[in-house]
């Protein structure tokens, strides 16, 4: 065992002998050693197949009496190979194949293991790959040599006419079999485009006509007895399946030259699905072909399979299947019948009145059927759900396309077909009950979800097709149900009305079946809770509000009698939250058609939260919802009197549940319970503040430069009390973040609660001041790891605000200088706090396009310097977010023209001042440095270095012949070239 190399001195010491090498590997597959043993007797058999000897082992290793052994030796053989084949010389390779095809044909001889068999025909395929020229029939070749169960010598083109003379049993057919099933595979996965990739392609044809003759021969055999003793008809399917497939990928026209034999040998294998044994086989072929490549099927091949599929004895198959029987074999039927009509469903639609396609549609809508729970018993009826929404969908599109007048022919048959599929559904996807439903596993839970999902959007479909008459249906029978106590069927006709309120909402058909839904005495009784009806009636009901909430601003009266059921649903823990986010989408949607109940809707909410604990969550929803009503009557209060004074009440009562929870939160030592309270109150003041951005107002796009955006004109809501709000609200803030001063999620809502002010025309109690917005960064700029988020919400404020007073200005001035100041806290080592570092730099930038001459105060220069110098270093740092925001900086300010002389100078002094560092930062990321998914990001900054002109030229030279240029491959003429390129 010499010329061995270990890869790691903890490796078990070379063997030095055969006999050595033969305990290991009976070691190694053992099972008996520890892992850390195993590895380390694999380090050392990889390293003893690495050997100079490797091929002569690998032969010896084939001798064996141990199977594991023999095993290993075949595996050596493909590991040498595929490493060591550029070695060998002319003679050399091809010993190595002889001796190859010679271990192969003595193991079929033998009746060796099969995981033997295989890697011998891996290895000869990966031969073929490097032989391809000298050794071309490869597959007739080693069909020869093992019907004469010796190697024989290369046979001739002419020879090829002998295979249907020879007579192979089936261990010779099967290694055959595998052999071209493995070549075919290998050669899938060479990529096209090369000369030696097209030569290997070549190669493999020429083999084609071989391997069909021996596929006609094996697929087409006079199977008079049990196909168990045709082993060689499932392999053959199964090459035939990868031919197929290869054909697919190849458009090229030796291809297409095989398209018709494989068609034929095809048809023979769908004439073959009556044979049990085959059948498994038979069914994934067809199945994934037509579900890839369904061209390649011929009318009269999908003919064929709609017979058979429909036959009398498979119509038993069916029967078992709807009687719940999911057998291995009945689910193969059912899911290649399944592929089949999805394939062919506009074949179905068209032809509905051939007897053969009705006998297909009718058997597939009869696996809805299938007894058992959809999901956890029937494993097909997601498939089938699948078949009848392309069912629909095709119909859809075939019926758009009619230009006739007159209604087409297929199109009764089609509706009748989804409406009973419909009733099917109806029926399967019920609900199980609770106690049934929670014994699942997760997995299914979700999948049964999707599921109905899934189901809605067939419905949205098929209401398309058949119109008012289904959605009114449904409705009547949903309030029918209703009144029999059916609640499961109630709930699940229901769903299927929220699928198909998904296209009809906003038609008069939409809008009458809702009016007859929500005017029905069953609304009434799902808001008597003390009614024992399943929790999912009530939610699946609140989900069409919810869906629908446009309808209610034409029904008023069916907008007040829906809130008081949803009001009611609130005191079931069961559906709180989904009643609360229902009440917050439908006041918030509905806000003026409720504005004169203002005071009514507070109420009910401050009697809510007042008489016990409630979730933070629905707390935060249902006063979002209420504050947009409340909202909307401040905003209507001059058009009718009284309205103010209820308003303000209205907004101060919610203000004083907020100070509620603040001062528990403030109540005894800090916990998990104070803590919780206290980002309830400040997220509540936030929904409060989202709440109070009118939906009628004039929107500020705080990334607008312009000075239209920049020139606030605050149009006061009439007759509200903002000050004594504004106070409130700041005082809430103030003592919260007094008690929770470096909690990254309370500052995330205090943010918010400011944003909330600052994207309107109008001023409102969320409009904040200067001064308490840079006192807020002073204060909790070096205390939150939410700096990112509170750094965005100062831009904005100043984005609004700069070019309005000298406040403002002095506002972005403290601003700047605080946050440059943290800067200089981690300037050292940005990546010690990445996000801190990156997050200022983002905001810098911004002082670009909100002010210059701010961003070159004198008093700010000092810092700004450093902050240039932390760019540059960023610039060449591996972390991603650092080099980001540092290349974003430098494209800003090199974009930045200045809009009089004293900004031009201001910037280009800059600029010259770092330049040739910028420069050299670029070039070494762009050189080698910096990953490739970051070379887009270097690429910004670099363009607009090159349009800025002025010395760019000579600071990029100077970067390419600097001796810290990352790759020694890039030649000085590249250099030149790449110069020359940008200039």
């Amino acid at each position: 065992m010499e010329n061995i190399e270990l890869l790691d001195a903890s490796a078990i010491p070379v063997p030095e002998s055969f006999e050595q090498v033969e305990i290991l590997i009976k070691r190694f597959y053992s099972g008996a050693e520890s892992p850390s043993e195993v590895i380390r007797i694999e380090r050392t058999l990889k390293a003893v197949q690495k050997g100079s000897n490797g091929f002569s082992l690998a032969d010896t290793l084939l001798s064996s009496d141990d199977t594991l052994v023999r095993f290993f030796g075949a595996l050596t053989f493909l590991v040498k190979i595929n490493r060591d084949w550029s070695s060998l010389d002319p003679t050399d390779a091809g010993a190595v194949l002889d001796r190859v095809m010679d271990r192969l044909v003595s193991a079929v001889t033998k009746f060796e293991a099969t995981v033997t068999i295989n890697k011998l025909c891996s290895a000869l395929v990966s031969i073929f790959k490097q032989m391809h020229g000298e050794w071309t029939l490869c597959v007739l070749h080693v069909l020869k040599s093992l019907v004469h169960g010796v190697r024989v010598p290369y046979p001739s083109a002419e020879e090829v006419t002998d295979i249907r003379n020879m007579c192979l049993n089936n261990q010779e057919a099967v290694a055959s079999l595998w052999f071209a099933r493995a070549l075919i595979e290998e050669t899938i996965n060479v990529d096209s485009g090369s000369k030696a990739s097209d030569e290997i392609h070549k190669a493999t044809y020429a083999n084609l006509p071989v391997l069909l003759t021996l596929l006609d021969q094996t697929i087409n055999d006079d199977r008079t007895t049990q196909a168990t003793e045709y082993p060689s008809a499932k392999e053959a399917i199964g090459v035939l399946h990868t031919l197929v497939l290869y054909t697919q990928q190849r458009s090229r026209p030796e291809c297409s030259d095989y398209l018709e034999p494989l068609r034929s040998l095809t048809t023979s294998v769908i004439s073959d699905l009556d044979h049990e044994d085959l059948f498994p086989a038979i069914a994934e072929f067809l199945g994934e072909i037509l579900e890839d490549y369904e061209s390649f099927f011929s009318q009269r091949m999908i003919m064929l399979l709609a017979e058979k599929l429909s036959s009398p004895s498979y119509q038993d198959r069916v029967q078992s299947l709807i009687a719940g029987d999911f057998g291995e074999d009945l689910v193969g039927y059912g899911r290649l019948l399944i592929t089949y009509g999805y394939a062919e469903a506009e074949h179905l639609l068209l032809r509905c009145e051939d007897a053969l396609t009705a006998r297909v549609t009718n058997t597939l809508r009869g696996l809805i059927g299938c007894k058992g729970y959809a999901i956890q018993d029937d494993v097909l009826i997601s498939h089938v759900l699948e078949f009848w929404s392309k069912y629909a969908e095709t119909a859809l599109t075939l019926k758009s396309q009619n230009t006739n007048a007159a209604k087409p022919p297929w199109l009764a048959t089609a509706e009748n077909n989804i409406r009973l599929a419909l009733e099917a559904f109806l029926a399967k996807i019920q609900l199980p009950p609770a106690h049934i439903f929670q014994k699942w596993d997760r997995q299914n839970q979700g999948e049964f979800q999707a599921l109905r999902a899934d189901f809605r959007d067939l419905s949205a479909s098929a209401y398309c097709l058949l119109g008012s008459n289904m959605l009114d249906g449904l409705v009547a029978y949903a309030i029918r149900l209703g009144q029999e106590s059916n609640w499961y069927g109630v709930e699940v006709t229901l769903q299927c009305v929220r699928g198909s309120m998904e296209v009809a909402e906003d038609s008069e058909e939409g809008y009458n079946a809702l009016a007859m839904l929500f005017d029905s005495p069953i609304i009434g009784v799902l808001g008597d809770l003390g009614q024992n009806i399943p929790t999912s009636v009530r939610q699946t009901t609140m989900h069409i509000v919810t869906d629908c909430a446009s309808f209610f601003k034409r029904n008023v009266s069916s907008l007040l009698s829906i809130l008081d059921f949803l009001f009611r649903c609130l005191e079931e823990a069961s559906l709180m939250l989904t009643s609360a986010k229902s009440i917050a989408g439908l006041c918030d949607h509905c806000r003026g058609e409720l504005s004169n109940h203002a005071d009514i809707l507070t109420d009910h909410y401050c009697s809510f939260v007042a008489s016990m604990e409630r979730p933070a969550e629905v707390k935060e929803k249902l006063i979002g919802g209420v504050a947009s009503v409340v909202q909307a009557a401040s905003a209507a209060s001059g058009e009718r009197s009284g309205a103010p004074t209820q308003a303000n009440e209205a907004l101060s009562m919610l203000l004083q549940t907020v100070e509620v929870d603040v001062q528990k939160s403030l109540l005894g030592p800090s916990s998990p319970d104070t803590h919780g309270r206290a980002l309830a109150a400040i997220a509540c003041l936030a929904s409060i503040g989202i709440a109070f951005r009118r939906p009628d107002s004039n929107i500020i796009d705080l990334e607008d430069d312009s000075e239209s955006r920049l020139s606030h004109n605050p149009v006061h809501q009439a007759a509200m009390s903002i000050d004594g709000a504004r106070r409130s609200i700041i005082g809430i803030i103030i003592r919260v973040l007094g008690a929770y001063p470096e909690d990254g999620e309370i500052m995330k809502g205090v943010c918010d609660i400011i944003r909330a002010g600052l994207t309107e025309d109008i001023d409102n109690p969320f409009t904040v001041s200067p001064d308490f917005v840079a006192g807020l960064l002073v204060s909790y700029i070096s205390r939150t790891h939410r700096v990112g988020y509170l750094l965005e919400t100062v831009t904005r404020f100043l984005r609004k605000h700069t070019a309005s007073s000298e406040d403002t200005r002095a506002l972005a001035m403290h601003c700047l200088q605080t946050s440059l100041q943290a800067l200089n806290n981690v300037k050292e080592n940005p990546r010690d706090d990445p996000e801190i570092a990156s997050s200022i730099i983002d905001f810098v930038s911004n002082y670009i396009q909100i002010s210059v001459r701010v961003l070159f105060d004198p008093l700010v220069l000092p810092n700004l310097w450093s902050l240039f110098e932390t760019t540059l270093i960023c610039l060449r740092l591996p972390e991603p977010l650092l080099k980001q925001s540092a290349a974003s900086f430098w494209a800003r300010l090199l974009d930045y023209r200045g809009t009089d002389a004293v900004e031009t100078l201001q910037t280009n002094a800059a600029i010259q001042a770092h330049g040739r560092q910028l420069a050299l930062g670029l070039i070494l990321g762009i050189g080698g440095q910096a990953a490739r998914s970051e070379l887009d990001i270097l690429a910004q900054p670099l363009k607009r270095l090159v349009f800025r002109g002025g010395n760019a030229r000579i600071w990029l030279e100077g970067a390419l012949l600097s001796e810290d240029f990352p790759s020694s491959r890039v030649s000085a003429q590249d250099k030149r070239v790449f110069l020359n390129t940008l200039f």
